[in-house]
């Protein structure tokens, strides 16, 4: 009677003990959401958004000549007088001009612009690409870039540019990350 009920205590424990591994491979603590802080440097695509970034704001004299980077805004556009001028629907998109989506998060207007939005890129761009890939967070700039642009057309007009949209983006998938 007594080897009986051993063998099936024996048996319960195993069955137990592989229900808590599996559980385990499921569960995640908000520590192990990312790989460890230590040695994580500059990512390639980090350093490689920053020095493109730095490379446009020298070439357009921080903003101040926007004619030689025409083609980064989402759309062509005219200043007449006090006014900004543009075709409608965003035609350079349409007729395959997809870049124009995402370069204009390229484009900075003064040194301080740069620099603030170019720092967190550092800080929260390092971390995503250290810790998980290169990939994913090209596909975060992205997906990102694509909407703030879209959204800062729609709402105030072509004459737009940093990376202001994408690093508030960055910064909320790191919290959301932490979170669930």
């Amino acid at each position: 009677k007594y080897r009986a009920e051993a063998r099936s205590a024996s048996e319960l424990r195993a069955e137990a003990e592989k229900d808590q591994a599996k559980y385990c491979k499921k569960v995640r603590d908000r520590s192990n959401l990312f790989r460890p802080l230590a040695g994580y440097g500059f990512g390639p695509l980090t350093l490689g958004l920053i020095a493109t970034s730095v490379l446009v704001a020298i070439y357009s004299k921080l903003g101040a000549e926007e004619q030689p980077i025409m083609r980064l805004f989402i759309t062509d556009y005219n200043v007449i007088g006090n006014v900004i001028q543009w075709q409608g629907g965003l035609p350079e998109i349409r007729h395959g001009q997809l870049w124009r989506l995402i370069t204009p998060i390229f484009i900075h207007y003064g040194a301080l612009h740069i620099l603030f939005n170019m720092m967190w890129l550092r800080d929260l761009g390092s971390m995503i690409e250290g810790r998980q890939s290169s990939g994913r967070l090209a596909v975060l700039v992205v997906a990102v870039a694509v909407c703030s642009n879209l959204a800062q057309f729609y709402y105030g007009g072509p004459a737009f540019g940093g990376m202001s949209g994408v690093v508030y983006g960055l910064l909320g998938y790191i919290w959301m990350r932490g979170k669930f």
